[in-house]
Formats: C-alpha cells, sequence, structure tokens
C-alpha cells in the first residue's frame, strides 16, 4: 500500500520503498553528523560508490518487480 493507491503495482511499490531507504539514510547520516547521504556505519560505501550501489539495487528491484508481476514469467530452469 503506497500513498497512491490502496492497490499498486509491484514497481510502485518497489519506488516508493527506495524512496523511503533514501530518506532514511539521509536522516541516518544527518543524526549521525557525518552528512547528507552517508551511511553511519563504515561499510567503505561512500560517494561514487554509494550511488552505484544504491543505482544497482533500484534496477534490480525494479526489474523483479516487473518480472514477478506476469504470472506467465518461468524461470529458465522451469
Amino acid at each position: 500500500m503506497t500513498p497512491f493507491a490502496k492497490v499498486s503495482s509491484p514497481v510502485v511499490n518497489v519506488l516508493w520503498g527506495f524512496t523511503n531507504g533514501l530518506i532514511a539514510l539521509y536522516l541516518l547520516g544527518v543524526a549521525s553528523r557525518m552528512g547528507g547521504l552517508t551511511l553511519p556505519w563504515n561499510a567503505n560505501l561512500t560517494g561514487m560508490n554509494l550511488i552505484a550501489f544504491l543505482v544497482g539495487a533500484l534496477l534490480v528491484g525494479v526489474y523483479l518487480a516487473n518480472f514477478w508481476s506476469n504470472p506467465k514469467n518461468k524461470l529458465p530452469w522451469q
């Protein structure tokens, strides 16, 4: 359930969840006094590494949401 509708598509759910995750990361970075969009723990994900990680997570999430929303899709070994 998103603010856009009671029943949303899987892709909208992934995008809404990703947006909430970005907001949480930003607030954690501000609360830890490390700055904006940074992880408050030492994960060696800063700058472009963090952006690449987040973009990759978004792309995989959207792809999988789109893939599994079609009931006729099958995995290669099925």
